[in-house]
C-alpha cells in the first residue's frame, strides 16, 4: 500500500505521542512502547491487527530494556515499533511472517535514528533551561511553568513528528524497492530471523532480571505449561493479577488522601504530566521539579527575592525515577512549607533532595523497569500473539493498558502522599514496606513465569523444525525454542556478546538456512 501524507503526519504524531508529558506521566509505559504504538499505527494505516502483531513482536525484543539516568538504552523503542508497523503494513510481501520479520528487523535498524532525535532535543532544552533561570531571578513562578512546558512541547513536536512523517513516507517505498529485487531465499531468511530470532534474543535480554533462584523455576513451570497444554496462559494471569491488586488496592485508602488538598494536588499534577517536558542535558528534571513546586512558592513567599532564592534550590540537577520518585517531590514540598514557617534550614531543603535522590533511583528503575514491566508486558504479548490472532492481538493491548496506567499513577500518588505526610522517613517506608517486597517477589516470579509462557508460544518463536506428529512434534519443537532461547541467554549474559551482534548474526543464519533449503 502506499502511504499517505495525512497518514505520515498522522504516524509522526503517534512519536510524538511517545515522547511528550501530555499523558499523565503515562506516555513511557503507554505509547513509548511498541506493543501500544504499533496497534495506533496500524489503525492509521487501516490494519489494526496487523499493526498490533508486528508492535507485539518488535516489543518482546525490547523486554529486557531500561533506560536509566536520561539514557537511550539499546535504541529509540519507540521509533523501532512505529516504522517496524509501518514498514510491515505497507510491503509488497504476500507471506505475512516475511512481512512481520522484514518490519521487525527495519523498526529495530531505524529505531537507532532516535538517538540524534532525542539528542538533539535534550540538547535545544538546555537553553530553554537557562530561559527558566533567567524567569527564577525573577521570582516569577508562573513564567517558569509557561517556559518549561509549553515551548518545550512545542519544539519536541518540531523534532519529532516530521522527522517520523518523512521516514514514514520514504522507508517504505525503499523497503519495496529492495524486496523487488531480493531473491526468495533472502526473504526467507528475514522472516525467520525478525521473528523467531529476534524474539529469543528479545526474551533472553529480558532473562537477565528474573533467571535466578526460584525465578529459574518459575520460568521452567510457564514454560512446561504452556507446551503441553497450549492455553491462554496470560489471559488467567492478567485476571489474577487483578483481582490481587484490587484487593490490596482497597486496603489503601490513603491514595487520594493528599490530592483533597489543593495546593498540594496542583504540584502532584504538574510533576505527574510534565517532570521530563523541558528534559535537558544540564539538569534533566531539574526544571521539572521547579516548576512543580512553582505554585506552592507562589502560595508561600512574598517577596520575589524570596521566591527567587527557593526556585534557585530547585534548579540543580534532579534526576529520579518520576513515579516512586513522586515521593522526593512531596518531601521537598512538605520542607519548603516548614521553612517558610522558619522550622527548616535551605541547607537542609537541598541536602535532604539530593540524599533521597539517590536513594529512591536506583530502587525505582530496578522496580519499575525490571520487574513490573517486564511481566505487564509479557501478559499482553502472550495475548497479542496468542495463535488465535485476529482481535485478540488487540485484546493484549488493551489488557496491558488496563494494567499499567492504574497502577502507575497509584505508585504515583501514593509516593507522593507519602513523602508529604511523612517528610523523609518516607523513602525508608517506602523501602522497608512488606506489601511492597511481597508485589515484587510476586512480579519477579509472575514475570519469570510469562517469559517461560512466551518462550515455549510456536506464534512467538515458530522455529521451522518438526518431529513425526501429535506430542512428539510438540515436545521437539518447544524443546527446540527452549534451546534457542537459553543459549541467547548464554550469549548475552555470560559471555556478554552484544544484542546488535547477535541479531545481524540471526539475520545471516536465516538467510543461510533458507539458502539451504532448510526453510
Amino acid at each position: 500500500m502506499t502511504i499517505t501524507l495525512a497518514q505520515a503526519l498522522l504516524v509522526g504524531l503517534v512519536y510524538f505521542a511517545a515522547n511528550t508529558s501530555f499523558l499523565a506521566g503515562l506516555g513511557y509505559f503507554t505509547t513509548w512502547r511498541p506493543l501500544v504504538n504499533g496497534l495506533l499505527v496500524g489503525v492509521i494505516l487501516g490494519d489494526p491487527v496487523r499493526g498490533a502483531q508486528v508492535g507485539a513482536l518488535i516489543n518482546v525484543l525490547y523486554l529486557g530494556y531500561m533506560s536509566v539516568g536520561g539514557t537511550l538504552g539499546i535504541g529509540d523503542a519507540a521509533l523501532a515499533g512505529i516504522l517496524g508497523a509501518t514498514v510491515t503494513i505497507s510491503a509488497a510481501v504476500p507471506d505475512a511472517t516475511q512481512a512481520i520479520g522484514l518490519g521487525v528487523l527495519a523498526g529495530v535498524l531505524l529505531g537507532n535514528l532516535g538517538f540524534p532525535l532525542l539528542s538533539l532535543r535534550m540538547a535545544l532544552d538546555n537553553r530553554i533551561v537557562r530561559r527558566i533561570d533567567q524567569e527564577a531571578e525573577q521570582g516569577d513562578t508562573r513564567a517558569i511553568v509557561w517556559w518549561h512546558i509549553a515551548p518545550a512541547q512545542a519544539l519536541l513536536l518540531a523534532i519529532t513528528l516530521p522527522a517520523a512523517a518523512i521516514l514514514a513516507l520514504v522507508v517504505p517505498p525503499l523497503v519495496n524497492a529492495g524486496v523487488s529485487l531480493a531473491p526468495s531465499f533472502i526473504l526467507r531468511g528475514i522472516g525467520l530471523a525478525g521473528t523467531s530470532l529476534a524474539a529469543a534474543l528479545g526474551i533472553s535480554l529480558a532473562m537477565k532480571f528474573v533467571f535466578k533462584g526460584r525465578g529459574i523455576l518459575a520460568f521452567l513451570g510457564g514454560f512446561a505449561l504452556y507446551a503441553l497444554t497450549q492455553a491462554d496462559i496470560g489471559l488467567y494471569v492478567f485476571a489474577v493479577l487483578v483481582l490481587l491488586a484490587a484487593s490490596d488496592l482497597a486496603k489503601t485508602g490513603a491514595l487520594v488522601g493528599l490530592l483533597r488538598k489543593r495546593s498540594g494536588a496542583l504540584s502532584f499534577i504538574l510533576w505527574q504530566f510534565f517532570s521530563h517536558s523541558s528534559y535537558s542535558y544540564e539538569r534533566l528534571q531539574g526544571s521539572g521539579l521547579a516548576a512543580a513546586l512553582a505554585p506552592a512558592i507562589q502560595r508561600l513567599y512574598r517577596s520575589p527575592q524570596e521566591r527567587a532564592s527557593a526556585l534557585r534550590r530547585h534548579l540543580a540537577f534532579f534526576n529520579v525515577e518520576p513515579n516512586w520518585g513522586s515521593a522526593v517531590v512531596g518531601v521537598a514540598l512538605k520542607l519548603e512549607e516548614e521553612h517558610a514557617a522558619g522550622l527548616t534550614a535551605a541547607e537542609t531543603i537541598v541536602a535532604t533532595k539530593q540524599a533521597l535522590m539517590g536513594a529512591i533511583s536506583g530502587f525505582g528503575d530496578t522496580v519499575s523497569q525490571g520487574a513490573i514491566l517486564p511481566l505487564i508486558l509479557s501478559i499482553g504479548l502472550s495475548m497479542s500473539l496468542a495463535p488465535a490472532g485476529g482481535t485478540w492481538s488487540i485484546a493484549g493491548v488493551l489488557a496491558y493498558l488496563a494494567i499499567i496506567c492504574p497502577l502507575m499513577l497509584a505508585i504515583s500518588i501514593a509516593s507522593f502522599s507519602a513523602g508529604y505526610e511523612m517528610g523523609r522517613s518516607a523513602i525508608v517506608a517506602i523501602l522497608s514496606n512488606q506489601t511492597l517486597k511481597r508485589w515484587v517477589a510476586i512480579a519477579e516470579l509472575a514475570g519469570a513465569f510469562m517469559l517461560g509462557v512466551l518462550s515455549a508460544m510456536r506464534s512467538v518463536i515458530g522455529l521451522p523444525v518438526t518431529a513425526g506428529s501429535a506430542l512428539p512434534n510438540l515436545l521437539f519443537n518447544a524443546g527446540a525454542q527452549l534451546g534457542l532461547v537459553l543459549l541467547c541467554y548464554m550469549l548475552v549474559k555470560k559471555l556478554e556478546v552484544k544484542p546488535t551482534l547477535i541479531l545481524i548474526a540471526a539475520v545471516v543464519v536465516g538467510i543461510l538456512a533458507a539458502a539451504g533449503g532448510m526453510i
